[in-house]
């Protein structure tokens, strides 16, 4: 059925999480050509455009899927990192309180979180998004690893390292972790 859009979509995803991102967004397309009201299609098509650095023209789309479905919340989550990119972490802490709003249970929303609102230096901000996110997810490296990072600022080191070494237990391929470590 060459007009079945969501075979379009599910082919894109496959191909995003293959690392083709133009040959996923070509699907998208298609998708969004046959149904131009697939909220689905507009944020895959979004994170495929982010995944690949048009980050202007992702919050294109991730704007018209959250259009089409406000409670999206991946959506919301996938618009704050694009806009985290682009350096615009105030903008991107409200599409994260977004996400979380709509699933509280969000653990890289609030992972992501903390990361902006340490980028802006709100410090104890940003250990309480990631306390969370560790709570919620316990084997979250990346959260141990961004936290690690806090401590860090605030001269905890012992703390740091601690967190550090979380990492890497979790993930022994995580080199960031160990850099930071270091």
């Amino acid at each position: 059925n060459p007009r079945y859009d969501a075979a379009y979509n599910n082919r894109g995803v496959a191909l995003h999480t293959l690392g083709h991102y133009h040959q996923a967004i070509g699907d998208f397309n298609k998708a969004i050509e046959l149904n131009p009201k697939f909220e689905t299609a507009h944020h895959n098509r979004g994170f495929a455009l982010h995944s690949l650095g048009r980050h202007h023209q992702a919050i294109v789309d991730l704007n018209r899927a959250i259009e089409l479905k406000p409670d999206y919340g991946t959506a919301h989550h996938i618009r704050g990192v694009t806009s985290h990119s682009l350096g615009k972490y105030d903008e991107a802490i409200l599409h994260y309180n977004k996400a979380i709003e709509l699933n509280p249970l969000y653990d890289t929303a609030y992972n992501d979180r903390g990361i902006a609102r340490k980028a802006l230096g709100r410090l104890d901000e940003a250990l309480v998004d990631l306390d969370k996110a560790i709570e919620l997810n316990p084997k979250f490296a990346s959260a141990f690893c961004n936290r690690g990072t806090v401590y860090n600022d605030m001269g905890r080191f012992d703390e740091a390292i601690a967190d550090y070494n979380r990492a890497i237990e979790l993930n022994p391929k995580y080199d960031e972790a160990y850099a930071y470590r270091g």
